[in-house]
């Protein structure tokens, strides 16, 4: 007898609702206070400007892979220009950052390497370990002491040794001890890579990251960027040596087996590394203004009503809840009051660390900033 599909899928569904975990897609509603375009510049006119002089001359599609008709000069430019900016030999651009992580890694590592990686990776890198079917150690989050361990006794002279993190952590918003890590890695014969994800276009003399701004690009083997976030367009790259490119140019499937990024992508990413050049500074230095008396506000909430927070400094601030019903009530009820904030919930986040996490766009003005404070303040205070 066969298994009846729509009730199978309907059992999967009620049991998401009844642990409310159950998620629906929703068009974007209220005050934004929960996406990642840190800069605003999704929406920034001459950047828009920018974009559309970039397009005149160029294809739409890029009919095929890079290694049949999809490559071009222009391909070629855009990496010698995203190396530069990211302090390295060279890169790749990927349509996404899920598609980047997901290539590096199950390229990279495969049989002959042991990987140590922050139990707070994003999914991304997670799923391209696994692919890669590699030795894999899982390290308490920020926890040198335990990493320091897993590579005295992990570590092995016959293999590639890799340390794995992300500069800034998405969902929790804090930061890795980077400095302490590239130590740590040249003590024990491993080698870093980091994803900058969350501090590409915020961080750094000229946006490319915390890599940048400690001055570690020659002490970690390659970073990944992302475009879609402060930078405000779309696509990711991998920076590396050129040692490294090569090989994942003949042997990272997510890039060999699919088709290259469409030509406008390219003129957005263009277009807002131009952008940053002119801009950046400025940009930077009024996110940072702002967002230091943002969190010193989340911070006291969190103080008065007991809560644990995290991510000060960085672009996301966690405020944990705990309880999955209480943070979609959270949620709902700033959405009913036109502001827009979501819950993070399990398995983006492990059982019972179900929170809010809160970014401050630069868009967004000080009585907007003032009523999403007061507003969120007086939900806690009923609710808790």
């Amino acid at each position: 007898m066969m298994i009846d599909f729509e009730k199978f899928v309907f059992q999967q569904t009620q049991e998401l609702k009844a642990k409310d975990l159950h998620r629906e897609l929703k068009a974007p509603q209220g005050v934004d206070f929960c996406s990642n375009d840190y800069l605003g510049l999704s929406e920034n006119k001459k950047l828009k400007s920018l974009y559309l002089k970039n397009l005149e001359g160029l294809p739409m599609g890029s009919t095929g892979s890079r290694l049949l008709r999809g490559n071009s000069d222009s391909f070629n430019r855009l990496e010698s220009r995203l190396a530069q900016f990211s302090g390295q030999e060279g890169a790749l651009y990927f349509s996404s950052g899920y598609q980047a992580n997901l290539g590096l890694f199950s390229c990279l590592l495969k049989n002959q390497a042991v990987v140590f990686s922050d139990e707070s990776i994003h999914a991304s890198i997670i799923d391209g370990i696994r692919l890669s079917g590699c030795e894999k150690y899982i390290w308490t989050h920020n926890d040198l002491g335990e990493l320091e361990m897993l590579l005295r006794q992990k570590a092995q002279d016959d293999k590639l040794n890799l340390v794995v993190v992300e500069s800034i952590y998405s969902m929790q918003g804090d930061f890795a001890p980077l400095t302490e890590l590239v130590s740590l890695c040249q003590r024990y014969n491993a080698y870093l890579i980091v994803d900058e994800a969350h501090a590409t276009g915020l961080f750094g003399k000229t946006g490319a990251g915390r890599v940048e701004e400690l001055n570690l690009p020659k002490e970690v083997l390659a970073t990944i960027h992302t475009a879609g976030k402060a930078m405000g367009v779309a696509g990711a790259w991998i920076a590396g040596s050129k040692s490294l490119i090569e090989l994942l140019i003949n042997q990272c499937r997510p890039f060999i087996y699919t088709t290259a990024p469409a030509y406008f992508q390219q003129a957005a990413i263009n277009a807002s590394l131009e952008f940053l050049e002119q801009e950046g500074g400025s940009l930077r230095e009024n996110f940072f203004k702002q967002l230091e008396k943002f969190q010193t506000s989340l911070f006291k909430i969190a103080e008065a009503h007991q809560l644990e927070v995290s991510g000060r400094g960085g672009p996301v601030t966690s405020l944990v809840l705990k309880d999955n019903s209480l943070a979609l009530k959270v949620m709902n009820t700033m959405a009913e009051n036109a502001m827009d904030v979501r819950a993070i919930r399990p398995p983006t986040v492990p059982e019972g660390r179900a929170q809010l996490r809160i970014t401050l766009p630069l868009s967004r003005n000080q009585e907007e900033i003032d009523r999403f404070i007061n507003k969120l303040s007086e939900i806690l205070e009923k609710n808790l």
